[in-house]
């Protein structure tokens, strides 16, 4: 898919792989503020979501839904200074998540699909091992 976009859109892919790693952008909105980020320490990962004081860790397919813009959307400029807290929020967060078990992909996410692909093949295994 990358490959065909970029065979297509060269210029355009050119400039998006230039992009600096971290990137913040902001959208205008009538609805409550909120902010999104991907955090990462070491081997540990995570997409979190911040709204109304909560910060919560969302699959990768949540995130690319909430992510996705329209091609004549415009940012809105600059950020405001209470994404700066969601986002020591979210930090927070992911540092009391890290030492828990529930912390890849959420305690009370099932609908990531890496998710599920493990669960169905981790009781198919322990199934021919385990007669009930």
């Amino acid at each position: 898919m990358a490959r065909k976009f970029r065979e297509l859109n060269e210029d355009h892919f050119n400039t998006i792989r230039k992009m600096p790693l971290k990137v913040r952008c902001t959208r205008k909105s009538t609805d409550k503020e909120k902010s999104i980020a991907f955090v990462k320490n070491g081997d540990h990962k995570n997409i979190y979501f911040h709204i109304e004081g909560k910060s919560i860790s969302i699959p990768f397919e949540k995130a690319v839904k909430i992510f996705e813009a329209k091609q004549d959307e415009v940012g809105v400029t600059p950020i405001p200074d209470s994404h700066y807290q969601h986002i020591n929020h979210i930090l927070n967060q992911f540092e009391k998540d890290i030492t828990t078990p529930e912390m890849v992909g959420g305690k009370d996410d099932t609908s990531d699909v890496r998710t599920q692909t493990v669960v169905v093949r981790l009781r198919k295994l322990v199934s021919r091992y385990v007669k009930c």
